[in-house]
């Protein structure tokens, strides 16, 4: 079994996405993994403006490994509950309501290699 570590820092400043009383429509940041990787963890942190709020989703492949939710100015890591096998990994940010802020993503998975 080879461990690996993906991680990046999508976009280090602030991202206008939106207006505070009309939510944009999503944000969606990807990584593809080895073919027959298993995803042991997946961690994201988000931050914001006053007004920042969003509805973040972990998935991998079509399965869905972990939830939460940007509330204004306050820091939010987003963990995954589960693991999954699957090479594709998205990190979306749905109903925003104002600018969203992406500092990192850090992915741990696992090969049969």
């Amino acid at each position: 079994t080879t461990v690996g570590t993906t991680s990046f820092t999508p976009n280090t400043y602030y991202c206008q996405v939106g207006k505070s009383k009309e939510p944009a429509e999503s944000i969606t940041f990807t990584t593809t993994l080895p073919e027959d990787a298993e995803v042991a963890s997946i961690s994201a942190k988000f931050g914001g403006f006053g007004d920042t709020k969003g509805d973040i989703t972990l998935n991998v492949g079509e399965a869905t490994v972990g939830t939460g939710a940007l509330n204004g100015t306050k820091d939010v890591i987003v963990t995954s509950t589960s693991t999954a096998v699957g090479n594709k990994v998205t990190i979306t940010v749905t109903n925003i309501a104002k600018g969203v802020k992406c500092y990192n993503i850090q992915v741990k998975y696992k090969t049969a290699n």
